[in-house]
């Protein structure tokens, strides 16, 4: 293919007349910049809000389910690791979060099949071989 550097120029920049898309950072983004200094508690209120915008953000539910269960607040894991499995049922590393809600919250035996279901649907985790 061959052509002048104008001609190119015309094809890929933006006409006159269109407006240009801001590539600001995402909500996503935001959540990461929070984790990375610390703040943990308003990355969990991030996660939050970004699954009410977008109900299929499976980062959102599995950070959410993470920075929980380091809070401790298993609760909340819980809640995070059932509302993602029901967007996406097959994802292990939800099932683990939901098994770890389960073993700190005293029901070891609903804990160990859960991790079991983990290592089943995503054979390559290892954070369930090591809690069973």
């Amino acid at each position: 293919m061959t052509g002048r550097g104008a001609e190119f120029a015309a094809l890929t920049g933006p006409r006159e007349d269109e407006d240009t898309v801001d590539m600001g950072p995402t909500p996503w983004d935001g959540v990461l910049e929070v984790i990375r200094r610390g703040e943990y508690e308003v990355a969990l209120k991030r996660c939050r809000e970004i699954i009410a915008e977008q109900p299929w953000h499976r980062n959102a539910y599995v950070a959410g389910a993470m920075l929980s269960a380091f809070l401790e607040r298993y609760v909340d894991t819980e809640e995070f690791a059932i509302l993602g499995s029901r967007c996406f049922p097959k994802d292990g590393l939800l099932q683990h979060y939901f098994a770890v809600s389960d073993l700190h919250q005293n029901r070891p035996e609903k804990a160990k099949k859960g991790l079991l279901q983990a290592m089943e649907l995503d054979a390559t985790l290892l954070a369930p071989r090591v809690l069973l």
